[in-house]
């Protein structure tokens, strides 16, 4: 990311798919799940406005990842990285534009299950699914 200054920083992009279980990571402390709808809208937490050289109501103002803006459309309250990153949740086309990454392409796969028997079934197709992309 490119702050307001010039200096570049890293971040830890999230992205969701919306048509899965309205599950989410993150705690909202001000907007709306439904806010990230629409391009390049994202979260940050309260606790990166500094890091990310934002101001203290950061609503609605851009922040330049990868050479795109996105726009601040809510706030996360809580989440710490253990990479020292801030994190920016988006849905999950909004992460891969902001990343550079393809449709169906990501870092990593997450996936709540309902039962810890159904893991090697989920892993199978997940395989199965990345092998047909390619």
């Amino acid at each position: 990311m490119r702050k307001r200054s010039g200096a570049l920083d890293y971040v830890q992009i999230v992205g969701v798919e919306r048509q899965q279980r309205p599950l989410v990571p993150w705690t909202l402390a001000r907007g709306l799940v439904s806010d990230l709808r629409g391009p390049g809208r994202v979260a940050i937490d309260q606790h990166d406005l500094e890091k990310l050289s934002l101001p203290s109501d950061p609503i609605g103002h851009g922040i330049e990842i990868g050479g795109r803006v996105a726009t601040v459309a809510a706030m996360t309250h809580g989440i710490r990285s253990f990479a020292l990153y801030p994190y920016l949740f988006a849905e999950i086309d909004t992460a891969r534009w902001l990343s550079g990454a393809a449709e169906g392409q990501a870092q990593y796969w997450v996936a709540e299950l309902e039962s810890a028997a159904c893991a090697a079934s989920v892993i199978e197709r997940a395989n199965a699914g990345m092998h047909e992309r390619k």
